[in-house]
């Protein structure tokens, strides 16, 4: 999943992360999923079609027509997980297929690419300095959350009861201060 999240973020369509075709196909060829003979760039396409056209036609925004959110993600990859070796005859069930695509050395190092996001709330956020200061700044980070949470909530089609803050919001809050200087 964390392969999902890092690209979707990248990808993002509006205030939703997805992942485009374009995007994909160079994430599949990363992967290494073609061979160019067996199984070719037309095969991936046609997976992904499959994936998106596969949804209710009465779309929403939280579900863009042309990317792939979460669950389509993972169908996208079992489609072509079931395509690649059960269609060519190289597995006789789900199980081995899904084995066999996740033991892929190409696979493997794609996936290890990406850090885990855990790991890095284990060691560097959820610690005795970072809880201090957030203790000691708690008034500081409740106010520019009520001023920034919601300041273009009539732009909002989702969640209009509940304050929140898009994308949009933080991305206004963090050039309002200047915060890329420090990064």
């Amino acid at each position: 999943m964390n392969l999902y999240k890092y690209h979707s973020s990248i990808g993002m369509i509006g205030d939703i992360p997805t992942i485009s075709q374009s995007q994909f196909l160079a994430l599949a060829n990363k992967m290494k999923l073609t061979d160019g003979k067996l199984y070719k760039i037309v095969d991936i396409d046609y997976n992904f079609i499959s994936a998106i056209s596969n949804t209710d036609k009465e779309r929403n925004y939280l579900n863009p027509e042309k990317a792939v959110i979460r669950f389509q993600f993972l169908e996208l990859i079992v489609r072509i997980i079931c395509d690649k070796y059960m269609r060519k005859g190289n597995c006789k069930n789900v199980q081995k297929a899904i084995q066999k695509f996740f033991d892929k050395k190409s696979i493997k190092s794609v996936i290890e690419e990406i850090e885990d996001p855990q790991k890095w709330r284990d060691e560097r956020f959820w610690n005795e300095g970072c809880e201090q200061v957030l203790k000691n700044h708690i008034d500081t980070i409740q106010e520019i959350w009520h001023r920034w949470a919601d300041s273009k909530k009539e732009e909002k089609r989702n969640l209009k009861f509940q304050k929140s803050m898009s994308i949009y919001e933080f991305t206004d809050m963090v050039k309002h201060f200047k915060l890329l200087k420090f990064i």
